[in-house]
């Protein structure tokens, strides 16, 4: 083990360590992999020299050793989604962009490689296990994951002059918002969990905090995930896998623009990107946000029934069809 210092700028240096493993597999060469310990806490970044510089250096390395990261979004083409891939293109990441709308997703690719990043899309229903799967480990066998995004997911509600929500709308949503996330983080487990790292991000809501009348299959939807993030969480970190569930309020998508009534606290993609990607970098368990909404949501869980039908019926909103 030794110190190296490195030399950024002509004036900025970091310190950071490293250990050489020599590669015992033939042929029998001068190969090594570097193990980037984690750096001290007032340097937030690993620096090493340019890796041309050291023979069998990782690809996943780039120009003076700043890790580009491999990661996957669903439901890339638009709302969140699509400001997740954006944000994480400005860091230079390998980006695996998956949804099922072919024209959204071919636009946000573009955007990113106009951003530096290295994409790859793919356009697939998350209701497709066994394509989805197969997608997923070609993906990883190329770079490891880092980051995997479980985000895509659909809405539905009670429309205007309805007394009950949509029965084939309930089912394509279920199988969408809780499904298609099993379907999407199985088949990277048994991965993750072999090299001991590896972070999983699950969308859910504030809606999974307390049951909204106007959107039971999508609240019941949303709890079902959080709970089952939380799951997760909690028997994955002996293994060193990280997640963390996504609890967004009203954020400005094509998704949200279907809520047809009271939508407080409103927030731009922008602000929930950022919001997320702070939280994912922090290892945050939920990242709910704005806070003081999902505070309410939370509150609002925990009320008597009748005491929390009251407090909803102020803020009545319905949901419009899905158009074809």
């Amino acid at each position: 083990m030794k110190s190296v210092k490195v030399s950024l700028t002509q004036t900025e240096h970091v310190h950071y360590r490293t250990r050489f493993v020599r590669d015992a597999s033939p042929p029998m060469s001068c190969r090594f992999r570097f193990f980037l310990r984690v750096a001290p806490r007032h340097h937030r970044t690993c620096i090493i020299r340019r890796a041309d510089e050291y023979p069998g250096f990782p690809a996943r390395y780039g120009i003076y050793g700043s890790m580009i990261r491999a990661i996957v979004i669903t439901g890339a083409a638009s709302g969140i989604g699509q400001a997740l891939a954006l944000r994480y293109a400005r860091d230079g990441a390998r980006l695996g962009l998956l949804d099922a709308n072919a024209a959204g997703l071919a636009n946000v690719s573009e955007r990113c490689r106009a951003l530096g990043a290295d994409v790859y899309s793919h356009t697939i229903d998350v209701r497709e296990r066994a394509a989805l799967g197969a997608w997923l480990a070609g993906f990883d066998d190329a770079q490891p994951i880092d980051i995997l995004f479980a985000n895509a997911g659909v809405i539905s509600g009670v429309a205007d002059g309805h007394s009950a929500e949509s029965v084939d709308a309930s089912f394509e949503l279920m199988d969408i918002n809780v499904l298609g996330i099993l379907n999407t983080i199985h088949p990277l487990l048994p991965r993750m969990i072999a090299r001991r790292r590896g972070t999983i991000a699950i969308t859910s809501s504030v809606a999974g905090f307390a049951p909204l009348p106007q959107m039971p299959s999508y609240s019941a939807s949303k709890a079902a995930i959080l709970s089952y993030g939380m799951s997760l969480r909690a028997g994955l970190r002996a293994h060193g896998v990280k997640v963390s569930v996504i609890c967004p309020g009203y954020v400005n998508t094509p998704m949200a623009i279907r809520v047809q009534g009271a939508k407080p606290f409103v927030r731009s993609v922008e602000y929930a990107a950022e919001k997320i990607h702070r939280g994912i970098e922090r290892n945050v368990p939920v990242i709910a946000f704005p806070w003081y909404f999902a505070l309410v949501m939370r509150l609002g869980g925990l009320l008597p029934d009748r005491v929390r039908q009251h407090a909803l019926s102020v803020a009545r909103f319905s949901v419009a069809p899905k158009q074809p």
